[in-house]
């Protein structure tokens, strides 16, 4: 999952307009990542949202610290695990020393009822901590896109998670990882899909590929910079490989879920914003080329790994593929961004 931060010139303006105020105005919050460009490698404290579920010793996936008890992660890293998943805050290394760690175990695990585990529709899923988490410099939540939030392609995101460095799977990092990608329109990202992309989905990438997310790293935030903080606008779900050029990460669209989110944290409601792009989005006119859709490399024909420049893994979306494979063959082909031992 190792990743290379690069600056990229950004073609919209984000603009803050709190609709939580109370909420808003203490989350997204990163007191010691001032940094606009760095390495591959995350510094201690740059994403303090950042969680590792871990089972049974294992990383398995990412997630976002959203409001102090509460984490956002996808649901295909939860589904069948359940409460065997410990929390870890405030981690930097898998392997230790982490000074600035604390753990928690869950006590609820809400996953979107409609989530679908075929075409990773609605991957998101909510955790309640066993106890709430006090907020330090390296532990703190992330705000949320609100509904009326609106990402034109070109967009600067970020991503961070623990997820393998190899294409070929192997190993996860042992230190947390960062990339820098720019959001694709949903339009482009079909015609650059293998797979249906729907307005529950959002679609990031370095288009010349060798950066990405990969096996490991699913569940984490994909966030960008609103104003002084920071707002998770995708958490990361399944894709066609990883660091393919030209072959987008495919992210659950986490504005189409404020309501969701909000009937389950109740009063204890996360910071919503509002993260706008102004200007005429290149991709309400996009087209289709002629060209048929890249396919992912036939040793792991459906699974978004990585290279040595790329950071998250992802399972895929395997249903309406646009070939007549059996469905059968596609589900034993698709995997989740869940890490493997």
């Amino acid at each position: 999952m190792a990743l290379q931060k690069s600056v990229s010139v950004l073609t919209v303006t984000i603009l803050l307009l709190c609709t939580g105020c109370r909420s808003a105005l203490t989350c997204g919050q990163a007191p010691i990542n001032t940094r606009i460009i760095g390495g591959q490698t995350a510094t201690p404290g740059d994403w303090p949202w950042q969680v590792s579920l871990v089972l049974f010793g294992t990383h398995r996936c990412g997630g976002s610290l959203i409001n102090d008890q509460w984490v956002m992660t996808a649901a295909h890293c939860i589904t069948g695990s359940g409460r065997n998943v410990t929390v870890y805050l405030g981690r930097f290394n898998q392997s230790g020393p982490n000074p600035n760690e604390v753990s928690r175990t869950i006590a609820q695990a809400k996953c979107h009822p409609s989530y679908n585990t075929l075409t990773f529709n609605n991957d998101i899923c909510l955790l309640k901590l066993s106890s709430p988490v006090n907020f330090t410099n390296y532990i703190q939540p992330v705000c949320l896109a609100d509904a009326n939030s609106i990402l034109h392609s070109g967009v600067s995101t970020w991503v961070a998670g623990w997820g393998t460095t190899r294409p070929n799977g192997g190993n996860a990092s042992d230190t947390l990882q960062e990339a820098n990608l720019d959001i694709v329109g949903n339009k482009e990202c079909q015609c650059n899909s293998i797979f249906d992309i729907t307005d529950k989905m959002i679609c990031a990438w370095v288009r010349a590929g060798g950066i990405d997310s990969c096996q490991g790293d699913g569940g984490g935030g994909l966030v960008t910079k609103v104003g002084s903080g920071w707002a998770a606008v995708g958490i990361v779900s399944f894709g066609n490989g990883c660091a393919k050029p030209n072959v987008p990460g495919i992210y659950t669209r986490v504005s189409e879920y404020m309501e969701w989110i909000s009937n389950i944290t109740g009063s204890d409601e996360p910071g919503f914003v509002n993260v706008s792009s102004t200007g005429v989005d290149k991709d309400t006119n996009f087209t289709c080329s002629t060209t048929a859709p890249p396919y992912a490399s036939s040793t792991h024909p459906y699974t978004h790994y990585t290279t040595d420049k790329s950071i998250f893994g992802g399972g895929e979306n395997l249903i309406h593929f646009t070939h007549f494979t059996s469905l059968w063959v596609l589900a034993l082909s698709v995997y989740g961004l869940v890490g493997h031992a």
